[in-house]
């Protein structure tokens, strides 16, 4: 119920935030709940409660500020059925922003200047071949080799091989290629999405700036359509800071932050579906 709290609650005050706890009085709460609220209102679906917590942690007190007063303590979030399909399914359970964010810190300075300097080794190459195959017969083929190879190297990254510089430097290159890259959208929904989410995230962790930006904003994808925000947030301010205006990752966030629903944005895997079955490669649905 608004406007009253449970006894013991003795972290949610109408007081100004102490240095080491911040507080908020019921009057914010209930003003945020408002607010979203109306927001709710444009759409099909119905505020049934509010449960507020100051964090998600064992013994941590909770209280329901719409449904009647209830409260009490939390149990450990980890033993939670939801926390269980997490583990089942492979995926790591983060418990703060920190984690998250370390998930996509990048790698050693040298290693990371080495792989720099084998890309601008590569990039004339890269382009060269590319301009080569599009004045052929064929001009399918080489952005069809080029996502063969994205496509191997998710295959070996769930095998769990490590990857090499001059291929962390290939890799990047690849993506460079739009369309091999918008066609990478389309393995965040698929039965690979797992891996690819780990190929990006290893990408995302050792290639220089801008080149990281580009496996980066596919993470961002990827997290974002298993709605998962704040790890699709991190990702894709990552691509941004990589390479500030990068295309994808900018039309991502803004719909990340303008609040659109993950299927509001699985058209973009739709896209890659049909970009990659133009140059021949049929992805897995």
């Amino acid at each position: 119920m608004r406007g009253s709290r449970p006894p013991g609650c003795s972290w949610c005050s109408s007081t100004t935030a102490s240095p080491t706890r911040p507080r908020i009085s019921l009057d914010e709460l209930s003003a945020i709940v408002e607010e979203f609220e109306e927001l709710l209102d444009f759409t099909p679906t119905e505020l049934l409660d509010v449960f507020v917590t100051a964090e998600i942690a064992a013994g941590r007190e909770w209280f329901s500020l719409l449904g009647g007063g209830g409260y009490g303590a939390q149990s450990d979030p980890t033993s939670s059925r939801v926390a269980l399909a997490r583990v089942v399914e492979g995926r790591a359970i983060r418990s703060s922003r920190e984690e998250l964010e370390a998930t996509i810190e990048v790698g050693p300075v040298l290693e990371r200047m080495q792989i720099a300097a084998l890309i601008e080794r590569g990039r004339q190459s890269s382009l060269l071949r590319r301009e080569l195959a599009g004045r052929s017969a064929t001009p399918e083929r080489g952005h069809r080799l080029e996502l063969e190879l994205v496509l191997t190297h998710v295959a070996r990254v769930s095998s769990g091989e490590r990857l090499l510089a001059p291929e962390y430097a290939e890799l990047a290159l690849a993506l460079e290629n739009v369309t091999v890259r918008d066609s990478a959208l389309a393995l965040a929904v698929g039965p690979y999405a797992d891996d690819a989410e780990q190929l990006w995230i290893l990408l995302a962790r050792n290639l220089p700036d801008p080149e990281r930006a580009n496996p980066a904003a596919l993470l961002g994808y990827s997290a974002y359509l298993r709605g998962d925000g704040p790890f699709a947030g991190i990702a894709l301010a990552a691509a941004l800071d990589s390479e500030p205006g990068h295309v994808l990752a900018t039309l991502l966030d803004g719909a990340l932050h303008s609040g659109l629903r993950p299927t509001e944005v699985r058209g973009l895997a739709d896209i890659g579906y049909e970009r990659a079955e133009a140059i021949g490669v049929v992805l897995p649905r």
